[in-house]
């Protein structure tokens, strides 16, 4: 397994490396104010990408690089421990997972083949990030043009869909982060069932 790590972190990248070293994987780190990642196309052993950056702005230099086939790309989140999304704690990496689960989780992860947040309509996607963003079914009823009870059914579908058991600002704001790097990864690849978010 080869294993390359983007990260704005210099501790957490540090740490990856160490860990990965330890355990024999083959690492590679990449600077992320480069816009020419170099991937090594001759590699046929499965790979991934670490991206540790949270500005979606940031992460757009990631559609015009070439990448390879067998390259799956992991998303890092600063969110852990949110009961409420359960569900979601394969999808992304938390920097507070612990050293001696992070290989069993990237394994496992490397499996996954399935995008939960692609069951969400375009509206459910448009009103769940402006929930994360701290308004309220009024002020987004008001801004859309729509009814509260609208809202609220789009609510209800999302936390069906995602399996929340609740929402609330922490969970919302989990859940846009999935929500953002999966887009970006779709566009990335175009070809949705090759790839997964993390």
């Amino acid at each position: 397994m080869k294993i390359y790590i983007l990260s704005e972190d210099i501790y957490f990248n540090l740490g990856l490396q160490a860990i990965f070293t330890k355990s024999g994987y083959d690492i590679c780190t990449l600077c992320p104010t480069t816009d020419a990642l170099n991937f090594d196309t001759s590699c046929k052993l499965p790979c991934f990408l670490i991206i540790d950056i949270h500005d979606p702005e940031r992460l757009d230099f990631l559609t015009g690089i070439d990448m390879p086939e067998n390259l799956k790309l992991v998303f890092v989140t600063n969110y852990f421990g949110i009961d409420s999304v359960e569900s979601f704690a394969d999808k992304l990496l938390s920097k507070r997972l612990p050293c001696s689960q992070i290989i069993p989780w990237l394994k496992k992860y490397g499996k996954q083949k399935y995008h939960r947040g692609l069951l969400l309509s375009a509206p459910e996607r448009m009103i769940l990030n402006l929930l994360s963003q701290g308004m309220s079914p009024n002020e987004i009823s008001r801004r859309l043009s729509v009814s509260v009870k609208d809202i609220s059914r789009h609510k209800v579908n999302v936390r069906h869909k995602l399996g929340m058991k609740k929402m609330n600002g922490k969970s919302l704001l989990y859940v846009n982060d999935y929500l953002c790097k999966m887009l970006l990864l779709t566009s990335i690849h175009g070809q949705i069932a090759q790839h997964t978010v993390i």
